[in-house]
C-alpha cells in the first residue's frame, strides 16, 4: 500500500486545505489515470453551461464514480490537474478551489496539484473546467 507524505513550502503560499506544495509516494505498486473529465453528458451536451462551480462538482460526482468502480477510493488520489477556459474569472476560481478543497476534507493528506491551465475552449462547448487524476497504490 502507497503512502503519502505531504511536503510544504514556506516559501510559498499556504494552500495546505486544498493541496502541499510536495508529495512523497513511497511503496507503488499500482496506478490509475483517470482521464480528464468535464460536465458533459453521454449526448455530447454540456451540463451546467454556465457555472464553474456546478460544473466542478458534477465532474468530481463522475470521477468518484470512475475510480469506485475500478476499486479505488479518493483516499489514493495523489495529483490532480485541472484546466479552465479564460472567461472563468478569478472570483470563480476561488470557488472551484473552494469546492475542491471541500471534496479534500476528509483526507489526511490531500493529493498534490498539477499546473493549472487556462485555454480558449475545451473539447465540448460550454464546458468552463476539466478535471484529471492520477491515483497510486
Amino acid at each position: 500500500m502507497a503512502e503519502h507524505t505531504a511536503i510544504e513550502n514556506q516559501r510559498a503560499p499556504d494552500l495546505g486545505h486544498v493541496f502541499p506544495w510536495g508529495l512523497q509516494v513511497n511503496g507503488v505498486r499500482d496506478l490509475l489515470f483517470v482521464t480528464g473529465h468535464g460536465a458533459v453528458g453521454p449526448d455530447w451536451v454540456t451540463r451546467h453551461p454556465d457555472d464553474v462551480v456546478a460544473q466542478t462538482k458534477d465532474i468530481l460526482e463522475q470521477m468518484d464514480g470512475v475510480i469506485e468502480r475500478a476499486g479505488w477510493s479518493l483516499e489514493q488520489v495523489v495529483r490532480t490537474e485541472m484546466t479552465l477556459v479564460d472567461s472563468v474569472t478569478d472570483e470563480q476560481f476561488r470557488a472551484v478551489m473552494d469546492v475542491i478543497a471541500t471534496h479534500y476534507a476528509g483526507l489526511k493528506v490531500k493529493p498534490s496539484a498539477g499546473t493549472l491551465r487556462y485555454t480558449n475552449r475545451l473539447a465540448v462547448p460550454g464546458m468552463k473546467v476539466e478535471l484529471e487524476w492520477l491515483l497510486a497504490r
